[in-house]
């Protein structure tokens, strides 16, 4: 058994990509598969799933594919997405039935809050009737995935708004097109925004969790963010597009915000264990991404 090795499934994605860095900056030799980078998981031979699995005390699947808007315009995607999880749990049940999948399969905007507008790591789901389809599907993720834990050990993670993330819905990207295409940006004041974290942090909280482990069948864990208005966002945008275009842009106040973008996440568990989510690396971040945006944008608009 090698244990410093870990395999992760959905390497080169904005998730994948942080907890990837990670687990190498921690001394840990990562096996990624993806297709960006190499192989999907339903291209590996018996004998490549026998070499990258078998060995390996868990594995981290950050697989499931989709944004928010991909769930509203494909309603099987979270079918097709359950699907493929259950494939790889009883395949690779067969291969090393004592290993423990930390599956990223859900989101913090699944769990409700309280009173107070928190989500924490014992909050419950929301009822499904109340749920838009992107958090339905992470309803039934989890579900599914407990089935799963009768045949293979899982631990289910929700996770929070990550940053870098390149992502066309992200608010980032949004805003940025907004700028260059109508030289304003419209923003939801007050206390609409999301908690943010890191991407290497949150991988770092992942790894506080592995370590923190029992052995249990199954679990499901929270890591937290750190909350950001949308206000700040929208200042990050104005000043990247501001500085490299030199031309001013405006700020636009609107209403009509989803109520769950009041929600702040936080996990007790984790600041038991000594994780606290960095308020500093999240907003250096933010302004990373505002760049990285606006140059993927603007050599989109060239080529």
């Amino acid at each position: 058994m090698k244990e410093k090795l870990v395999p992760v499934i959905g390497a080169a994605g904005n998730v994948g990509r942080g907890i990837t860095e990670a687990f190498r900056n921690e001394g840990w030799e990562v096996s990624p598969i993806d297709p960006e980078i190499n192989n999907t998981l339903e291209e590996l031979t018996n004998e490549q799933f026998e070499r990258l699995f078998s060995p390996v005390p868990f594995i981290v699947y950050v697989a499931d594919c989709g944004n928010r808007e991909e769930y509203v315009n494909n309603p099987n995607l979270g079918k097709e997405n359950n699907e493929r999880f259950t494939t790889f749990c009883r395949r690779v049940s067969r291969n090393n039935p004592d290993l423990i999948i930390w599956y990223v399969g859900g989101s913090w905007t699944k769990r409700k809050p309280d009173a107070n507008w928190i989500v924490n790591n014992n909050s419950p789901n929301k009822n499904p009737k109340d749920c838009n389809s992107y958090e339905r599907a992470k309803i039934s993720a989890e579900e599914n995935a407990r089935k799963m834990s009768e045949m293979i050990k899982i631990r289910f993670l929700d996770w929070p708004s990550i940053v870098p993330n390149l992502a066309p819905n992200f608010s980032i990207t949004r805003m940025i097109v907004q700028a260059l295409e109508g030289g304003k940006i419209s923003y939801s004041p007050g206390q609409f925004g999301r908690p943010l974290v890191e991407a290497v942090q949150a991988g770092e909280a992942l790894i506080v969790l592995i370590k923190n482990d029992d052995n249990q069948k199954f679990a499901r864990y929270l890591i937290p963010g750190f909350f950001i208005p949308f206000s700040v966002f929208a200042q990050a945008v104005k000043k990247i597009v501001e500085q490299e275009m030199g031309k001013e842009v405006v700020l636009e106040k609107v209403k009509g915000t989803p109520d769950f973008l009041k929600s702040q996440c936080r996990s007790d568990y984790l600041k038991k264990l000594g994780f606290n989510v960095d308020g500093k690396r999240t907003h250096t971040a933010i302004a990373t991404n505002a760049k990285k945006a606006f140059k993927k944008i603007k050599d989109t608009q060239r080529s």
